[in-house]
């Protein structure tokens, strides 16, 4: 009985290997951040003045939160899919990826319910960049969306885990 047989490690493949692990590790950073504020939503709605006794108050400051983020992930997808079509799809993930980042790093200075929607409105619409770039085509589709979509179930497993120890 033969043993396994590996893929030849030619430059297509180690670029496809590559691709592939890139972008399974950024599906598992953009589960684990979709995920991350509805696992830590009332130590930091908290930490803005929202009380965690108020439960109406905290239901309305977390759906706003969380309805600008699915918001921008919308809009995101729309202008994002537009401008990867007629600018290429490297640029447009290093734009998203950007956008995504400054909006993630602006999350942790906010000082108001607003400023939070805000921020994950606009960190959505790059997320949705990333999220719509990040696919395989041609021959190695299977693989790409197995390895991608096992990465994202990891990336909820670490939120999860994260959850346990922040909340």
């Amino acid at each position: 009985m033969a043993g396994p047989k590996f893929p030849d490690m030619t430059s297509y493949n180690r670029k496809l290997f590559f691709t592939i692990v890139i972008a399974a590790l950024g599906y598992f950073v953009d589960v684990y951040e979709l995920l991350l504020f509805t696992v830590v939503r009332v130590p930091s709605l908290t930490s803005l003045g929202i009380s965690p006794e108020d439960k109406k108050a905290m239901l309305a400051a977390s759906t706003s939160v969380i309805n600008w983020q699915m918001t921008g992930l919308l809009i995101g997808g729309i202008v994002w899919g537009v401008m990867g079509d007629k600018r290429g799809r490297l640029s447009v993930l290093m734009g998203s990826i950007l956008l995504y980042s400054l909006a993630s790093f602006a999350v942790g200075y906010v000082e108001t319910v607003q400023q939070y929607a805000w921020a994950r409105f606009i960190g959505g619409i790059g997320l949705a960049g990333e999220l719509g770039v990040e696919h395989q085509r041609g021959d190695h589709d299977g693989a790409g969306t197995a390895v991608t979509g096992i990465a994202a179930d990891l990336g909820t497993g670490q939120a999860k885990f994260i959850s346990q120890r922040v909340c």
